[in-house]
């Protein structure tokens, strides 16, 4: 059986220590490692940002992709994670409106020549991904929500999706 990011430990504590009322700093926390020790932790050309390194209206957690150009080497988004407190009987209708209403405008100001990005809008341990081209909504990639601690196979298959995908060129 392959592993995922619960197999490892700081991982798995920093996912176990989300409550439900938490703040969005361990929320945060979490992703930030999923993504940095977990999926894209062995990839030479992938990067992890936090908002931290980036303007404050940049979204929590960025994956981006060091590519090489004709011109010379580019930085370009490939994952955008915005990350909320978690919230009480959270519905599918929530997380599209985190989506629409903040990560959409996050999404559309991504420097990718090719328009494209994917994003994630994580409310506690829930997260859906969608996928956003040029000018258009974001677009859920599934249906529901995943919780990250019971899911994990799941989030981690939608994050290869990602790294196969990659932006579109």
């Amino acid at each position: 059986m392959s592993s995922t990011y619960l197999d490892i430990k700081s991982v798995n504590y920093l996912i176990n220590a989300i409550t439900p009322d938490s703040l969005e700093g361990p929320v945060q926390s979490a992703w930030a490692n999923i993504l940095g020790k977990g999926r894209f932790f062995n990839e030479d050309s992938y990067a992890i940002e936090t908002n931290r390194q980036r303007e404050t209206q940049y979204p929590d957690v960025i994956v981006i992709q060091i590519i090489e150009f004709p011109a010379g080497i580019a930085p370009v988004d490939i994952l955008m994670v915005e990350c909320k407190r978690p919230r009480r009987n959270a519905t599918v209708w929530h997380f599209d409106e985190l989506a629409n209403a903040q990560l959409d405008c996050q999404l559309t100001e991504t420097p990718n020549a090719s328009g494209f990005v994917f994003g994630a809008a994580a409310i506690g341990r829930e997260v859906r991904f969608y996928e956003k081209f040029d000018k258009q909504e974001p677009v859920p990639l599934h249906n529901g929500v995943y919780d990250i601690l019971t899911n994990a196979r799941d989030v981690e298959w939608w994050l290869d999706y990602m790294m196969r995908t990659g932006p579109r060129w």
